[in-house]
């Protein structure tokens, strides 16, 4: 997680939390920390490219700027609930661990094989060749690669 990805998600979070407990209260301000929190969202989509991790956090700050809406008792603690909701998948695509990025071959003719990668066949495994095969991590002991 990067420093500008921590501030989009404190600043999302925190008017999502303003919308939860005070929907009535500085509805202007509120929009206007929304479109900087867009503004910040755009910068950052610029400098470092698409995440996929920022799409909850782009849904949260939409629904942050929405007016509050005079409804029934029931239907406000869905909407609530639901802002909940996106609030904490805001935060859970943070906790799911990133994917390594594999260096390439040091030489020539190296090539990276996996754990239960199987190596490169011979053309006609009848040739008896000067190489001893190779035992291979995960292989059993009557296998003859």
């Amino acid at each position: 997680m990067l420093i500008p990805d921590l501030i989009l998600l404190a600043g999302v979070l925190a008017l999502a939390v303003w919308r939860l407990i005070a929907p009535d209260r500085w509805p202007g301000l509120r929009v206007a920390a929304a479109g900087l929190g867009l503004m910040l969202a755009a910068a950052k989509w610029a400098l470092y490219g698409f995440t996929w991790q920022d799409i909850p956090a782009w849904l949260l700050l939409a629904l942050s700027a929405l007016p509050p809406v005079r409804t029934e008792a029931v239907l406000r603690w869905i909407g609530r609930l639901g802002l909940v909701g996106v609030a904490a998948a805001c935060i859970g695509v943070w906790i799911l661990p990133a994917v390594p990025t594999l260096p390439p071959p040091d030489g020539p003719g190296r090539a990276t094989y996996g754990q239960y990668t199987r190596p490169p066949q011979r053309d006609r495994p009848g040739l008896v060749s000067d190489h001893a095969p190779r035992k291979f991590q995960g292989a059993r002991e009557s296998s003859l690669y």
